[in-house]
């Protein structure tokens, strides 16, 4: 245990004091968010993320423990799949194979009867490339299946991929290599409308999934991805100034520079020949405004969250606006939520379904819920 590490759980219990006094006072540095206003325990959850997450080491998350997916899914069953509805529910994809940058990934819900024409969600988990799926990531799409089926629509099956994480041993370009090998194999086998959604550094793996399919596509023929869904990206992994909401949001954000730029350089081994990549770097890559030309953000298939209240606002909103032109074009498609921080989805809506707080029609008129659903509707009308 590193010692930065331990200073931050001797003094933890001070800080969840202090930010008790202030939600009964004045209010925490969360309260412009209605979410935050509503539960004490959201503010001490994202308070002790904020707290311990800049002494934090890769090793200290190695000697916490590592939850793989399969075990999840498993120790979770009867929460994620209360009614044994969801078809194939933990089933197996694929198996981790190091040596050929192989994850493992599972379905969440599979139909008995996929046909190649049916959609089919990859969802790539946020967490700096360091920390694990959780239940909750897992929960919101348990929930959207189930409100498909409460609309009287055919769900999509959800695949979810559990990327090799930084504590392990495991940096660039190993997460990306992954989660291109579980895209490659469901091509291979025939499907092809495949729906990508990445949340925060999963969402920085989703468009470097997208360049590598670009470079693929100089060489032969490749399947683009039929929609995708980015939830606060994390963009500028090395590349990011302390600038703009990287301040202006410091204080109403449970992320910050310090702890993204630290995670961001270990992405990348500490390799400072590395930091320019534009694969990863996204910012950086927009000479002849690159992304526009991508058949997914061309055709205007895509849906980007962002938080109005969070650090990543800015470099988010200048790469979809300012350094590519797919922003300006579809500015419907740029979503930002009034008071809203960083992954939205997973961190103030819901948990409050999960802890049965709201009903399920509650939950689906939640500002990043209510988008999703809408957008993965209309890609499927699209066909």
């Amino acid at each position: 245990m590193s010692f930065p590490f331990f200073q931050r759980i001797i003094t933890l219990p001070l800080i969840l004091l202090w930010t008790s006094i202030q939600y009964v006072t004045a209010g925490t540095r969360f309260q412009k968010h209605e979410a935050f206003q509503r539960s004490l325990l959201l503010n001490l959850v994202c308070m002790t993320i904020l707290h311990m997450s800049s002494g934090t080491t890769l090793r200290d998350i190695k000697l916490c423990g590592i939850d793989h997916l399969f075990d999840i899914l498993g120790r979770n069953e009867n929460e994620l799949n209360p009614l044994g509805s969801i078809p194939n529910y933990g089933k197996v994809f694929t198996r981790k194979n190091t040596e050929k940058n192989i994850p493992d990934s599972a379905w969440l819900a599979k139909h008995p009867q996929m046909g190649k024409e049916d959609f089919i969600i990859i969802h790539l988990h946020g967490g700096m490339m360091s920390y694990p799926y959780t239940k909750y990531n897992i929960f919101a799409f348990s929930s959207l299946y189930s409100l498909f089926l409460k609309n009287g629509l055919k769900p999509p099956s959800i695949l979810l991929v559990d990327y090799s994480l930084m504590p392990e041993g495991r940096t660039y370009p190993t997460q990306i290599l992954e989660c291109v090998s579980v895209y490659e194999k469901l091509v291979s086998l025939g499907y092809r409308k495949i729906i990508l959604i990445g949340d925060s550094a999963g969402g920085n793996l989703a468009l470097s999934m997208l360049y590598h399919l670009n470079e693929k596509s100089k060489s032969e023929n490749i399947v683009w991805p039929s929609g995708v869904a980015l939830i606060s990206p994390w963009l500028d992994l090395t590349n990011a100034k302390k600038a703009k909401s990287y301040v202006s949001n410091a204080y109403t954000d449970f992320m910050s520079f310090e702890v993204l730029q630290k995670f961001g350089r270990e992405y990348f081994g500490q390799n400072e020949h590395l930091y320019s990549l534009p694969s990863t770097n996204i910012n950086l890559n927009f000479c002849n405004d690159f992304w526009s030309e991508i058949p997914t953000f061309k055709l205007g298939n895509f849906l980007l969250l962002v938080g109005e209240n969070e650090v990543l606002r800015d470099e988010i909103l200048e790469w979809s606006f300012e350094k590519s032109s797919f922003g300006k074009k579809y500015p419907e498609r740029i979503l930002i939520e009034k008071n809203g921080i960083h992954n939205g989805i997973f961190v103030t809506e819901t948990p409050f379904l999960y802890l049965n707080r709201i009903t399920l029609e509650e939950w689906s008129q939640k500002f990043g819920v209510n988008a999703l659903y809408k957008f993965l509707k209309e890609i499927y009308e699209k066909g």
